[in-house]
């Protein structure tokens, strides 16, 4: 565990310690000031939020409430503290954006490694990488601009949302349309299935190298999915799943041992 892992860890337990007005307000800086904060320096916002806490930590002692210590708008305050901190040097920001890339563009090209005509589209996987950079960057401007407003005033923020998912999804999918046509490396299909498992292996081995226990449910998932289509190459499997009656029972198994492994993550995430 590192120095930030360390801090977010403090963090999480002091916060119990705060009454459940004070937890409310505090859950709102700290989402206002992680959502504003994507190029600086992880243990630096860690360093803040913590010292943020530990002042209200303080106040509430003295029977003094978190509002009334940061008042009803602290965003000119959090903004000033973040405009003291400095900004992650250009390569660190390139490196940022370049996992944000890494993660579109592996979840694009698993998806055409394993369709029924998998390739691998160059043009997709790098336009795929731009809009999904664009999308994150949206999404947590919203969720900041949100924050401290109350809930009849978020309802333009979760439509604008709502709006951007979608032209997000239409997006991708015209992206891995075209993206047959342009740049398009066509595989043969037992090959593309090779590279998938064998993506997921080397994943795993990371996983239980670095001791990642947060990206087990994220294997098993990408494990599952990668079973559809190589079960669907076995000539006896598609046979057993011709029927209408079966492909529900086999995409229900599916979809509930993914949500499933999901939801043991979330409700294990809250325990601790």
């Amino acid at each position: 565990m590192n120095e930030t892992e360390k801090l977010i860890e403090k963090n999480n337990n002091l916060r119990e310690l705060l009454s459940a007005e004070n937890k409310e307000y505090y859950e709102q800086i700290l989402i206002y000031i992680r959502t504003k904060s994507f190029f600086h320096d992880e243990l630096d916002i860690e360093k803040i939020l913590l010292e943020i806490l530990q002042d209200i930590l303080e106040a509430q002692k003295n029977s003094e409430n978190a509002v009334d210590y940061f008042g009803n708008n602290p965003q000119n305050t959090l903004d000033d503290i973040l405009s003291q901190l400095p900004k992650i040097t250009l390569k660190k920001r390139v490196s940022l954006i370049g996992i944000v890339f890494a993660i579109s563009s592996g979840f694009s090209l698993f998806s055409t490694l394993t369709s029924k005509y998998p390739s691998i589209n160059f043009l997709s996987l790098l336009f795929n990488g731009l809009i999904s950079f664009i999308f994150v960057e949206l999404i947590l401007y919203l969720i900041n601009r949100q924050t401290f407003k109350p809930y009849q005033n978020k309802k333009r923020e979760y439509f604008f949302a709502f709006c951007i998912s979608f032209v997000f999804i239409g997006l991708t999918f015209l992206s891995n349309h075209f993206g047959h046509f342009w740049l398009s490396l066509h595989v043969p299909p037992y090959t593309g299935l090779t590279v998938t498992w064998l993506g997921i292996f080397v994943l795993f081995i990371w996983v239980i190298s670095k001791k990642r226990n947060d990206y087990y449910h994220i294997v098993f998932s990408l494990a599952i999915l990668n079973l559809i289509p190589t079960l669907l190459k076995i000539p006896s499997f598609n046979l057993l799943v011709s029927s209408t009656t079966h492909k529900i029972i086999f995409i229900l198994i599916v979809l509930i041992l993914i949500y499933g492994s999901q939801f043991y993550y979330l409700k294990k995430e809250q325990k601790k």
